[in-house]
């Protein structure tokens, strides 16, 4: 926004302020302008980075105690998503910490087999590995730094189309901004972790905390129902003990939601 600055001008140095003053509107007028930075804002969000805003948010379900629900919510003109994959050599949160130190944030992904390979297709920097999920679940799929989206696998079955990273995972929970339909399973609460994206094409992250418990059902009623996050679509991903969030804060702690196990695959969240 322009600031303009009083001043008092006589005699000829009137005419010569004046141009200057006139000729520094029209550079103002004519430059791009910028798209801003998400900042801390009256409904709750704190920025933790450029792109990355965070709050948490009381919710009480209708089959378990309330608890804490971290939510992350990424700006795709700031920030860039990229799948880190170890078969076979899971880590432990405090270990992929160390292992993306330039990471913004980082969720866990894919449900995995007792060999810690993921279940589900896993797309990491063009590199393919497994096979998608067929007739259930959804993927996050990313085809460029400008082009992402969540998936329903069983309206939309995958191809065989090449992407710079996916994740896979189920079930999906909404789908144009709809529940999807319900199945075994869906009134067990338990920790979860999720995926989603807004109305405004934003990618939102979900974690109900260390010890927070909640159904996929009571997930679907809530996320679908919230007055303004506005989910367009909506992925669990891996829950239970394997549940972690991960953020980096610029102006003091970071964002910490340790799983119990170890995990092979973790979506990271990096500066573009």
């Amino acid at each position: 926004m322009q600031q303009r600055i009083p001043f008092i001008l006589k005699g000829a140095s009137r005419w010569l302020g004046l141009l200057l003053f006139v000729s520094a509107t029209l550079l103002a007028c004519t430059a791009p302008t910028p798209t801003p930075a998400p900042a801390d804002s009256a409904d709750g969000w704190t920025s933790l980075a450029t792109g990355v805003e965070f709050r948490v948010e009381r919710v009480t379900p209708a089959d378990s105690r309330a608890f804490d629900m971290h939510i992350l919510r990424l700006y795709p003109a700031f920030v860039q998503f990229k799948v880190s994959y170890r078969p076979q050599s899971p880590l432990s949160f405090t270990d992929w910490q160390a292992a993306l130190p330039d990471a913004l944030a980082f969720v866990n992904a894919n449900f995995f087999d007792e060999y810690d390979r993921a279940i589900g297709l896993v797309i990491a920097d063009g590199v393919s590995y497994g096979y998608s999920l067929v007739d259930f679940g959804g993927m996050f799929q990313v085809e460029s730094l400008d082009s992402m989206r969540l998936r329903y696998l069983v309206t939309e079955p995958y191809q065989g189309e090449g992407y710079q990273q996916a994740i896979q995972s189920f079930p999906m929970l909404l789908s144009g901004g709809q529940p999807t339909r319900q199945g075994d399973g869906f009134n067990s609460p338990a920790r979860r972790s999720a995926i989603a994206q807004d109305t405004s094409g934003r990618i939102v992250l979900f974690s109900t905390g260390l010890l927070g418990e909640i159904s996929f059902a009571d997930l679907q009623i809530w996320l679908a129902n919230h007055p303004t996050l506005a989910i367009e679509s909506a992925l669990a991903l891996d829950g239970g003990r394997s549940a972690m969030l991960y953020a980096t804060n610029a102006n003091g702690s970071p964002v910490t939601v340790s799983g119990f196990d170890t995990v092979p695959v973790v979506l990271g969240v990096y500066a573009r």
